[in-house]
C-alpha cells in the first residue's frame, strides 16, 4: 500500500491500519520537508526517527533494540 497526502484538502491527516504493517526502512535518510519524520534502520539493534522541524532543523533519536 501507498499513503500520501493524508492532511491534502480532503484528507484529515490520519491513517488506519486493520493489520500487520511491514515496510523497508533505509539504513540513512534525511527528510526534505518541515514537519517530515523518518525511520531509519540504522543498524541491527537501532532504530533512528529523524524530524525536520519547523524552523528547518533535522533532530534526532534512537531506539535500542535487544
Amino acid at each position: 500500500f501507498w499513503v500520501r497526502n493524508l492532511g491534502g484538502t480532503s484528507g484529515n491527516g490520519k491513517a488506519r491500519f486493520d493489520g500487520d504493517v511491514t515496510f523497508t526502512p533505509s539504513s540513512s535518510v534525511t527528510p526534505e520537508s518541515n514537519g517530515q519524520v523518518m525511520i531509519e534502520a540504522t543498524n541491527n539493534t537501532t532504530l533512528t526517527f529523524k524530524l525536520k522541524g519547523d524552523d528547518g532543523t533535522v533532530r534526532s533519536g534512537t531506539l535500542t533494540l535487544s
